[in-house]
């Protein structure tokens, strides 16, 4: 919804770790997907879906580990290290 999307994005605004984790259920596969590259998807594109082939080129795949089910933590921090 437009008003999660604005949520999100004023988090990031003010410094915080902005995303959405998007999980296909046919594949069984889940993608983090940050909140700037989906704000640049929507200014670039007049599509209301993201293709499953973008998600592969652009998001990073989250995976069991760790001992929970989805362990995105490293994903965010490896963000966190690039800056």
């Amino acid at each position: 919804h437009k008003h999660q999307v604005e949520y999100l994005e004023k988090v990031a605004k003010h410094g915080g770790k902005a995303f959405i984790l998007i999980h296909f259920r046919e594949w069984n596969k889940t993608w983090l997907l940050w909140i700037d590259q989906l704000l640049n998807f929507i200014a670039a594109s007049n599509r209301k879906s993201l293709p499953l082939d973008w998600f592969e080129a652009n998001c990073e795949i989250v995976a069991k580990g760790q001992g929970v089910m989805l362990d995105y933590l490293p994903i965010v921090l490896r963000r966190n290290d690039e800056g």
